[in-house]
């Protein structure tokens, strides 16, 4: 825990290094001139260079490198370094000593201390959950800020450290055990149990971590499931906005990553808040892979397939149509040509000149055949390609439903009416009805979303009254809703800031350079600021949002988020590489974060982390080039985890 028993000892001094550590300065040597003797005056030095470097007054005063003492000599001009060995002779005279360097130099003992420090461990062992390393690094550092004596023993910070931490997690483990029901603490525990009988042969933590689904509507309702599984265990009811998101996040590891077995071998406290919090993280995370997955089967099996069977219907027709183009541009060529060399030609001459190429029956069925290959209101075969999405209701069918109850979508005004709109189709999808299966009664749809080339399939000739195209409707709500869903990760709240400065080490009101006019990209998943305000954005790319959007999934209250700005130069090459490997980091982390993508001249790309840069580890430098050092996903995941915030503690 004390870095392999460095704590109170000097170490080997180079002679720079004495020079920089260990000069006397003008206090010291006025202090040091007031004792009489050689040897009184080395020793007392060497008190004071031992409180001073180490922090403390060593039990033997002696025990100090000899070249440290030859050094001392030397500034004081003492010939026989070697007299020192006779400050000890008296004991009262080093206990005399190290009081008047505690009073002259205002150290304070620990005793005073103590108490305040105890508090200051516990704090940072609830908030952070760190090793025993880092707390005593911690506790060290937080004694010498305050000019405060270490203790002479390493043991007595040890117990400290090892006690505050032992308490933070009992603190943690009641927490979080304490508000559960005997059904909620069985259904936890029973996730570590395998089925005895059917042909599961794992346990239902195993069964829920694992998170790959076909791109399909089976692997839709196998991910919704999931979900629906992980809340019916019942811990996302708990209030956890007192527990600290890292402790949660640390806990919730154990579970997600960590061998059932090992699990099984915690007491049952212990292992009842690892269940907790993995089934909340779990939670979250099954929310983000089914959303995924939606994506994906609405691009690939839905929004493609339309539009490829879209660009072959088209690629059928362009024959027929080609044909009877090349005849209307014939006639309309003698038109244009003859109304130039003879503006007062006439009509019956210009016939007869048509006529020579192509006949009057001829255009007429050109034009027929032209008016029905290209419908007026259909810009490139955009109806078709209507049709054909309109046509793969079975694909939605299975899983709309159970998407719309299983998971809590949230939406800004200006989305309101697209997800509104979907919980009454989840509704008309699953409730029973007198009208015929292909339609939906027309008083419960919002007719206000129904426009452009969804009006003809929708509104479709023949239908019984008071009634709408169900497929048509579906399909239409639904390519709204998808088309709007954010894709922010759950536990991220990502936001696009309109006139965000990058983070540097500048004093506040002092940025390091005046910022180049900004042109926002897109991050994928960004929203827009009115959106984290629940307010009507002024953009068209608006809610409903992601569920969980906004507030931490493990934590209500909204936990401090770190910062993550992503700068480059518009149109760079590179960026798209680095915001792959961000999402796919924050994918596979907890921790809040608020991300910001700025373009303008900027070193692109560069990603910003709690105001350093991830690549370097430095602050950003705000100078344009063209940058190949690429940030890793170790070093995100790194930064990431570096960079969460804590709440302040003690002192």
């Amino acid at each position: 825990m004390n870095d392999g028993g460095s704590y109170g000892r000097f170490g080997a001094y180079s002679r720079v290094e004495l020079e920089r550590f260990f000069h006397l300065d003008d206090e010291d040597r006025r202090l040091i001139a007031a004792r009489r003797r050689d040897y009184n005056r080395l020793g007392f030095a060497l008190q004071v260079v031992a409180a001073r470097h180490l922090g403390m007054f060593l039990p033997d005063p002696l025990d100090v490198p000899p070249e440290l003492v030859g050094y001392l000599a030397g500034q004081l001009g003492i010939e026989d370094p070697t007299c020192v060995k006779r400050y000890t002779d008296r004991e009262k005279t080093k206990l005399e000593h190290a009081w008047e360097i505690q009073r002259e130099y205002g150290l304070t003992p620990f005793a005073e201390v103590e108490s305040e420090l105890t508090a200051w461990i516990s704090d940072q062992a609830w908030m952070t959950g760190e090793g025993p390393k880092a707390i005593f690094s911690g506790a060290m550092a937080w004694l010498r800020g305050r000019q405060a004596l270490l203790p002479a023993g390493v043991t007595t910070l040890e117990r400290m450290v090892a006690t505050g931490r032992e308490s933070a997690d009992q603190r943690l483990w009641q927490q979080l055990t304490s508000p559960l029901t005997p059904q909620t603490s069985g259904a936890l525990l029973g996730l570590l149990d395998v089925p005895d009988a059917g042909k599961q042969r794992v346990n239902e933590l195993d069964r829920l971590r694992k998170g790959l689904f076909r791109t399909s509507s089976k692997g839709m309702v196998a991910a919704l499931n999931r979900v629906a599984d992980l809340v019916a265990v019942g811990a996302g009811s708990l209030d956890v906005s007192t527990v600290p998101p890292r402790r949660l996040l640390g806990l919730a590891m154990h579970g997600i990553a960590g061998k059932t077995t090992l699990l099984r071998r915690m007491s049952r406290e212990h292992r009842l808040a690892v269940l907790v919090a993995t089934v909340l993280a779990l939670a979250a995370r099954a929310t983000d892979d089914a959303l995924e997955l939606f994506d994906l089967v609405m691009t690939t099996e839905l929004l493609s397939k339309a539009e490829r069977e879209s660009k072959d219907e088209k690629l059928r027709r362009y024959p027929r149509v080609s044909r009877n183009a090349g005849k209307l541009a014939a006639a309309v060529k003698v038109m244009l040509e003859m109304s130039e060399v003879e503006p007062d030609i006439s009509l019956e001459l210009v016939w007869d000149l048509i006529e020579n190429g192509v006949t009057k029956s001829e255009l007429r069925a050109a034009v027929a055949v032209i008016d029905e290959l290209v419908p007026a209101g259909d810009a490139e075969l955009n109806g078709r390609r209507l049709e054909e999405l309109a046509g793969r209701l079975a694909t939605v069918r299975p899983f709309l439903p159970l998407m719309m109850r299983t998971i809590e979508f949230g939406a800004t005004a200006d989305g309101a009416p697209v997800l509104k709109a979907m919980t009454t189709l989840a509704d008309l999808l699953t409730t029973k009805s007198k009208l015929p299966a292909t339609y939906l009664d027309a008083r419960r749809v919002d007719h206000d979303l129904i426009t452009g080339g969804w009006s003809r399939l929708i509104y479709r000739e023949g239908r019984p009254p008071e009634t709408v195209d169900r497929a048509a409707y579906t399909l239409c709500v639904l390519e709204q809703f998808h088309r709007r869903e954010l894709h922010t990760r759950i536990d991220a709240a990502i936001r696009r800031t309109e006139g965000a400065e990058p983070m540097t080490d500048s004093p506040p009101g002092e940025p390091d350079r005046d910022p180049a006019p900004q042109r926002h990209a897109r991050f994928p998943g960004a929203t827009d600021p009115a959106d984290s305000a629940g307010q009507t954005p002024s953009s068209g790319h608006s809610s409903p949002t992601r569920a969980g959007a906004g507030p931490h999934p493990m934590n209500p209250t909204t936990p401090p988020a770190v910062r993550v700005q992503l700068l480059h130069v518009p149109d760079c090459p590179l960026v798209e590489r680095v915001r792959d490997t961000l999402t796919a980091c924050l994918h596979d982390t907890l921790i809040p974060v608020q991300v910001e993508e700025l373009e303008g001249e900027y070193p692109s790309p560069t990603l910003v982390i709690a105001g350093r840069d991830v690549a370097t580890g430095q602050p950003p430098q705000l100078v344009t080039c063209c940058r190949l050092d690429l940030p890793t996903y170790e070093q995100i995941w790194t930064a990431l985890n570096t960079a969460i915030p804590t709440r302040p503690t003690h002192g």
